[in-house]
């Protein structure tokens, strides 16, 4: 047997069965950390995804009923003395219906519901500030609905040199 090399004179450790066995448990051992380590990194980028998306839907959510706010609100009159109780009503019903579905307002309870809701943050100095703080912010954009959804008449139209016939 001539060119043999003797593994511990050449800085070579044996493999021996125990540190074969050993070097795989520790690599079995180690496999789940490093997926468990991904697994949370990928959890997280999800988690901050969802949360996006989450964020995302709930300010569409939010425009999407101060759009139907600005609606109801373009159809009453705001120099009544019943507004602003015309106009929680209004909020109120939207709300409702958008949350729970308009099947709702079937409901035989629905009024007596509604009512007190609005009695409740009628009532309440702190909710009938924030209602009303509420509507304002809206009233601009409910004055430039109510003018932009106006067809022009004849008077105005030649006021500004269209001749509408």
């Amino acid at each position: 047997m001539g060119n043999f090399i003797d593994p511990a004179k050449a800085g070579m450790i044996p493999l021996t069965e125990d540190i074969y066995i050993m070097q795989k448990k520790t690599r079995k051992e180690s496999l789940p950390t490093k997926l468990q380590e991904s697994s949370s990194h990928l959890t997280e980028d999800m988690s901050a995804i969802s949360e996006s998306a989450m964020q995302e839907a709930e300010n569409a959510k939010v425009e999407d009923f101060k759009q139907s706010a600005i609606e109801n609100l373009s159809q009453l009159d705001s120099s009544s003395e019943t507004f602003l109780e015309e106009a929680t009503d209004r909020i109120i019903e939207s709300a409702l219906k958008r949350e729970f579905g308009k099947g709702l307002t079937n409901n035989k309870g629905f009024e007596q519901m509604k009512n007190t809701i609005m009695r409740q943050l009628l009532e309440n100095n702190e909710h009938r500030l924030g209602i009303e703080k509420f509507i304002e912010e809206l009233m601009p954009a409910v004055h430039n609905f109510v003018y932009s959804s106006k067809p022009e008449t004849q008077a105005e139209a030649s006021s500004k040199g269209d001749n509408i016939e």
